[in-house]
């Protein structure tokens, strides 16, 4: 595998998404109806290694570009083709691990897990105006932040307690999940109830004080075992489209659509592919999630078969993207590639010489 546009959450706008690769600093441009990829350029810090930069959002002409093991925020200007750096002074020696939430105006807001802060940056101002760090301690590997119709919850892992925030870091609530040992790291905000999942094969309704179980036995082959607990989540990430909650896997392929009633149903993508057990030695999961467009579709990137692939919620279809690429990236798609890791270093100049 190659993994050339392995990604994160993308920036959608116009038609139009952009998205880092973890593997490369490369940053991208799809056009979605036109099922176009289009390579921009690429970050030039002079460190090389995997998810460097994750995160993007795109404010005019510019996109700005922020960390995740990276140290700066990067500016690409695409009237010119040019770059600029940013200084992130507030990172210390702490790794950023950003992760986007929402544009309010000229305010960006991030999610630092590193920092377990919201950074508020101005995209006009080009710099970081406010840091607001929450009295969350955690030093886990797979802590996740959701920001879900408004709200901010943070997941820190392998713990049964987890919080809502406000935008200045303050905890809201602490929810403390008993019956989930190994922590939590998925939730969605379903109607009037909070759907969450773990490392556990079932899913938890929590309306106020009533906790109602949905199991999911009889799904995921993986995961049948006499040992009700999993070493990883059985979910990767999880999203509210067309009226149903869909869950993400984390090692399988086949992803779950629940209605509001609870009946579940498995949707069977159309690529051809078996289960990967190893994926988290390699990007981490069998999907990411980039983004989604007028509560029908979602797209994914799959590892699987390193492609992206469009979630169609109204028809309930997995289905790969065949996207146009530009004669860079034939190139580059026809090489072979490395296996990336986070102490892998190679630099895409470093690739590019190899094709």
């Amino acid at each position: 595998m190659r993994h050339i546009i392995a990604c994160d959450q993308g920036f959608i706008t116009d038609e139009k998404v952009y998205f880092l690769s973890v593997c490369t600093k490369a940053l991208y441009e799809l056009k979605v109806k036109e099922k176009k990829l289009k390579y921009l350029s690429t970050v030039p810090d002079k460190r090389d290694g995997f998810r460097l930069y994750t995160q993007c959002i795109k404010f005019g002409n510019n996109i700005f570009c922020f960390p995740d093991t990276g140290e700066y925020i990067w500016k690409y200007d695409l009237a010119n083709n040019s770059w600029k750096c940013i200084e992130l002074y507030i990172l210390g020696n702490l790794r950023a691990e950003t992760r986007f939430m929402y544009v309010d105006g000229t305010k960006a807001y991030l999610f630092s897990l590193g920092l377990m802060a919201i950074i508020c940056f101005d995209l006009n101002d080009e710099k970081v105006v406010d840091c607001a760090y929450t009295n969350i301690d955690s030093e886990r590997k797979r802590d996740n932040v959701v920001y879900d119709k408004g709200r901010i919850f943070v997941l820190p892992d392998n713990t049964p307690v987890f919080f809502e925030i406000n935008a200045s870091g303050i905890i809201i609530e602490k929810y403390e999940a008993s019956f989930m040992p190994g922590g939590i790291r998925t939730i969605s905000v379903f109607g009037d109830e909070l759907w969450i999942s773990g490392k556990q094969k079932r899913v938890y309704r929590i309306k106020k004080e009533e906790i109602v179980e949905v199991s999911l036995d009889c799904y995921y082959g993986l995961y049948k075992s006499n040992n009700d607990s999993v070493q990883l989540p059985l979910f990767f990430s999880s999203r509210v489209l067309n009226n149903d909650l869909w869950m993400i896997p984390y090692t399988e392929s086949d992803i779950c659509c629940i209605n509001q009633s609870g009946k579940i149903e498995m949707i069977s993508p159309s690529f051809a592919g078996k289960p990967c057990s190893n994926l988290m030695n390699e990007l981490g999961s069998m999907y990411t999630y980039i983004g989604e467009f007028d509560n029908k579709w979602m797209l994914l990137y799959c590892t699987q078969i390193d492609s992206l692939v469009i979630v169609d919620a109204v028809n309930k279809t997995v289905q790969r993207v065949r996207i146009k690429i530009d004669n860079l990236h034939n190139r580059l798609f026809d090489s072979e590639m490395i296996i990336w890791e986070e102490d892998s270093v190679f630099s895409f100049e470093d690739f590019l010489e190899t094709i």
